[in-house]
């Protein structure tokens, strides 16, 4: 009884899939290959997925792929290449797909025939599968047809003696590392309707020349590595600049960043040793960390040109830019500065931040967090405003000499020490006390030869606070809250606001306002001014 069900549902899985594992052998022009029907009716077949690249095997040297074939009884039109058909094929020097009629070349179909020169491809052709030139090491030139919408991943991989590709207006898609490590490939264009390119061109090392489509957003990886490129024009519309896009980029000088970028990833220039300059463009919203680290040509970063109110530098996003001059963050109202950003930049002499009016208003803030500046041995003077700070954030900057501070909401160990020619501290609390640290925050000599100013009141205080009871002189001085005491008559057209010298808004013109000393805010200006 078990028997006879067994037969009924064999019989049963035949109907149901009467193509089901059927195979066919046709010889065309000396070479024989096996077929795997796809459908009995529509009467269309595959080359069989892994056939044909064992130890034996009689596909060699020239192979022409038919569009029909026969198998004895009935001809079948060959739509597909199927997986792995000929992977690893040494024997294989030339290839010629007939068409049309061929739709789809599957995964790995020609991978690693190392012998593979020349691949013929057709016209109908819409779809290359992952990995399918992928280590053909001898292929030099490919052009592809222009029905072919989509290119998968890793299709050259790895194909190190490709120097051409001719690319079709309709390509819509394309795959991940699809060009990674064609050491030999010069120059290419690509199409638009591309929105993404991810490792695209990774270990290119020979390319020079590259056209991007103006569809372009986002850049992953892209060049990481193409250490012959020089220049590049990225379109505008691209908004991210993904991790690693031109790392190790050593030929690099010279780039201009679309203004419609928003974000610049981590390890994006790591290693351009050649590039000078960088503008970042206003709507980008920081720097991800290794982002320029060992840039060491690199002069100028010139930051947002408007007021912006949160910026961040990553963890060692300018480590080791030797030829780093100056930094200026003070169009940023809340600057983030992470571990060792800017170690070791032995040029940077100048760092700016934004200057607020007091502690609670317009609330300038900048975190500047381990060692973010530590090295930074031209830094002569520094002025902050509202700040955290971290371990050992400005330790060895040896040519520092004047320091102003604002209200320093924590500080932890060793932030200044190791910078032996620091003779002026400038700490005004604002509206909070002095905040007590340890004692290794700043040298002994510093102790010693150093004067320390604060606001009057505070004075006694910071005598019996850790660290600031240290210094030897300790000395009231009358801060100006980071404004320009002057008498101004108003532009009564222009807008404005109007604050208390509290920092409590009161209006937004002058009609009816008593005489008197008051902060106005017209623009991007900050004054204190006197009413007549």
């Amino acid at each position: 009884m078990r028997k006879r069900n067994l037969l009924f549902f064999l019989a049963v899985m035949l109907s149901v899939f009467p193509s089901l594992a059927r195979d066919f052998q046709d010889e065309y022009k000396g070479q024989t290959l096996t077929y795997t029907v796809l459908d009995e009716d529509a009467k269309t077949v595959k080359t069989k997925d892994g056939e044909h690249h064992w130890a034996g095997c009689k596909v060699s040297g020239n192979l022409i792929i038919p569009n029909v074939v026969s198998d004895g009884a009935d001809t079948y039109t060959v739509i597909k290449i199927g997986s792995y058909s000929f992977t690893a094929n040494e024997d294989l020097t030339s290839v010629v797909i007939e068409g049309p009629g061929i739709e789809t070349i599957e995964d790995n179909a020609f991978s690693r025939c190392s012998n593979l020169t020349s691949i013929t491809l057709p016209e109908g052709l819409t779809q290359l599968g992952s990995g399918v030139f992928q280590g053909c090491t001898s292929l030099e030139s490919v052009t592809l047809p222009d029905s072919l919408t989509e290119l998968g991943e890793y299709a050259f991989f790895g194909c190190t003696s490709l120097k051409s590709v001719t690319i079709p207006e309709g390509l819509t898609q394309l795959g991940s590392s699809v060009f990674q490590g064609c050491t030999s490939l010069e120059s290419i264009t690509l199409p638009e309707g591309l929105t993404s390119l991810r490792y695209t061109f990774m270990g290119c090392t020979s390319l020079k020349s590259v056209t991007l489509p103006d569809s372009l957003t986002t850049l992953f990886g892209t060049f990481s590595g193409c250490t012959s490129l020089e220049s590049i024009t990225i379109p505008e519309g691209l908004t991210q600049l993904g991790s690693s896009v031109f790392q190790g980029c050593t030929s690099l000088k010279s780039l201009t960043l679309p203004e419609s970028l928003t974000a610049i990833g981590k390890n994006a220039f790591q290693g351009c040793t050649a590039l000078e300059s960088i503008i970042i463009p206003d709507r980008v919203e920081g720097i991800e960390g290794y982002a320029f680290q060992g840039c060491t040509s690199l002069k100028s970063v010139k930051m947002p040109s408007y007021e912006v109110v949160r910026f961040f530098v990553g963890d060692f996003a300018f480590e080791g830019c030797t030829s780093l001059t100056s930094i200026d963050f003070s169009n940023v109202r809340e600057s983030f500065i992470g571990i060792s950003a800017f170690e070791g930049c032995t040029s940077l002499g100048s760092v700016k931040f934004s200057e607020g009016l007091n502690d609670y208003l317009f609330d300038d803030y900048v975190e500047i967090r381990g060692r973010a500046f530590y090295n930074c041995n031209r830094i002569k003077t520094l002025t902050l405003p509202n700040v955290d700070l971290g371990e050992s954030a400005f330790e060895g900057c040896t040519s520092l000499n004047t320091v102003k501070m604002r209200a320093i909401f924590s500080i932890e160990s060793r932030v200044f020490a190791g910078c032996p020619n620091l003779n002026y501290i400038y700490y005004d609390s604002g509206v909070r006390e002095p905040i007590s640290g340890n004692k290794d925050i700043f040298d002994e000599v510093t102790y010693e030869d150093a004067t320390l100013f604060v606001k009057e009141e505070d004075v006694e205080k910071c005598k019996l606070i850790m660290p600031w009871k240290k210094f030897k002189t300790i000395a009231a001085y009358k801060f100006s809250n980071g404004v320009d005491e002057i008498e101004a008559s108003l532009d009564p057209d222009a807008p404005y606001e109007i604050f208390t010298l509290d920092g409590v808004k009161i209006a937004d013109s002058t009609d009816n306002l008593p005489a008197g000393i008051y902060i106005i805010r017209q623009g991007n200006a900050v004054k204190k001014i006197a009413v007549n």
